[in-house]
């Protein structure tokens, strides 16, 4: 019996050590992303969810996705974006076309060169301090005419782009820390929907691991339980 206990032993320890690495190689990839709520139109429904991850050293990536729901108007359309970051980026890419499948590769994002033009959120007041568009310092638009008028993202699509800052500063970044406000422009909407218009500010989302981290910390949890079980054991049988 202890020859068996003395071959578990290193089997409990290896998974605890497994899991410890897993979620310490997990922690830093994780992306942030936001929720688009709005309790006087919606309900307190998302119009859609933004989320940003690192891409390399100097660039985020940042994918918005919008909802599709019977409450989200059909010819709703997200035509802007705005950010504020720690440090201020030095431009905006776009992936190649056919890079990722069903994204909008008609839509060509720029820096909008008028931030002044994006509207006050109409949810700004649902935050403590309440937040206005002067809380914004960078802007995006899909480049016509530098404005916010359509095209842009409709329900259901998904739309990516790259936001690009000085080389090799997100070594160390926890995003979360870095990226501290997220606002997007809706248009085309019914008359009914504020005059047909909303800007609104995102909440940000808890990340969460991945199933695959859960189960190796699961794993570890039962590995630390059985090891000190069967120490246990081997010490009433000395």
């Amino acid at each position: 019996m202890r020859a068996i206990h003395r071959r578990i032993f290193p089997l409990f320890s290896f998974i605890t050590l497994l899991s410890v690495v897993l979620f310490a190689f997990a922690m830093p990839a994780f992306a942030i992303s936001f929720s688009f709520n709005d309790k006087d139109f919606l309900g307190g429904d998302s119009w859609g969810t933004l989320a940003i991850d690192k891409f390399d050293s100097n660039t985020l990536q940042v994918r918005y996705e919008a909802a599709q729901d019977t409450t989200i108007p059909a010819g709703s359309q997200t035509t802007g974006f705005a950010f504020t970051f720690s440090m201020m980026p030095v431009g905006i890419s776009n992936p190649a076309d056919g890079l990722y499948p069903d994204d909008r590769n008609e839509l060509d994002w720029i820096v909008l060169t008028n931030l002044g033009s994006f509207p006050n959120p109409e949810n700004g007041d649902e935050f403590d301090p309440p937040i206005t568009k002067f809380d914004f310092e960078f802007g995006v638009t899909e480049g016509n005419d530098n404005n916010f008028n359509p095209p842009g993202i409709l329900p259901g699509q998904y739309d990516i782009f790259y936001i690009d800052f000085a080389p090799d500063i997100f070594s160390d970044i926890e995003l979360s820390s870095f990226v501290s406000l997220t606002g997007i422009r809706l248009q085309r909407l019914p008359d009914g929907i504020n005059d047909g218009s909303l800007t609104l500010v995102g909440r940000l989302l808890v990340p969460e691991p991945s199933t695959g981290i859960f189960t190796s910390l699961i794993l570890g949890c039962i590995g630390l339980i059985g090891k000190r079980r069967l120490q246990s054991r081997d010490n009433r049988v000395k």
